[in-house]
């Protein structure tokens, strides 16, 4: 397991949770998914992806990474291609202006990610 939420697997990396860090992961491997889990819970599932050198990310397994960096939010690879909620869209439309600003944000993403679970 990496600090950087990544489990590799068949010459792929797929997120998990950032609460793994740290500790042992187990991956299945089914014909068309991944499962990773730790403890015996499922703390990652995600698409398999066949080719190589690939990377599979969840965005919502980085939000409370983002209560450290909140710039991630605007430049990190796992949110580069998320579609996000209307609140979260309007504000990082806006330059960015103070750490209270990006706190703000980080904020709607925690309450958002809570709302998904």
């Amino acid at each position: 397991m990496s600090t950087t939420c990544l489990v590799r697997f068949d010459n792929n990396r797929y997120s998990v949770a950032a609460s793994t860090i740290g500790r042992p992961v187990e991956v299945r491997a089914y014909a068309g998914r991944i499962e990773i889990r730790q403890d015996g819970r499922i703390v990652a599932e995600h698409e398999r992806a066949f080719g190589r050198d690939q990377t599979v990310f969840d965005p919502w397994h980085y939000v409370p990474v983002l209560a450290r960096k909140p710039g991630a939010l605007r430049n990190g690879a796992p949110f580069k291609d998320w579609v996000l909620p209307a609140a979260l869209n309007r504000d990082l439309s806006q330059p960015v202006r103070s750490g209270a600003q990006s706190q703000k944000t980080v904020r709607i993403a925690n309450d958002t990610a809570l709302q998904e679970k």
